[in-house]
């Protein structure tokens, strides 16, 4: 069974995929604010909801780009954390993997690095007077 998240949009979306890359279950939530908080919560959801469990993931895919820049953060960042944890192979792909567009599970690093659409916005410090 395979991992895949998608913090790339509005939306973030986990879904649990079978071997031959088939959707077997998904869940999403509206909104880019909190990724960060919700995307393992997400992930508890969907495998208890599905009966499987962390050490069930054979291999994680992300989607690394384009994207939002803080989004794909999450998404990779949890991803290769993940992958380190579990021992699995992680991939980063633009979509949802599926049997028209299969993609092998990379073995480079063992590490996704996101592609941003866009440099990141950082402002300067207002200065206090």
């Amino acid at each position: 069974m395979y991992l895949f998240i998608d913090t790339s949009k509005d939306k973030t979306i986990v879904q649990i995929l079978d071997k031959h890359l088939k959707i077997i279950d998904s869940c999403s939530r509206d909104g880019q604010k909190n990724q960060s908080e919700n995307l393992l919560g997400l992930i508890d959801k969907i495998l208890k909801k599905t009966g499987y469990d962390k050490s069930d993931i054979s291999g994680i895919f992300v989607v690394s780009g384009p994207g939002s820049y803080t989004g794909l953060r999450v998404g990779v960042a949890t991803a290769n954390a993940l992958s380190l944890a579990l021992g699995v192979k992680v991939s980063g792909v633009k979509e949802r993997p599926s049997h028209s567009n299969i993609i092998e599970l990379e073995d480079s690093d063992n590490k996704v690095v996101p592609f941003y659409s866009y440099p990141p916005k950082i402002t300067k410090n207002k200065s206090r007077l």
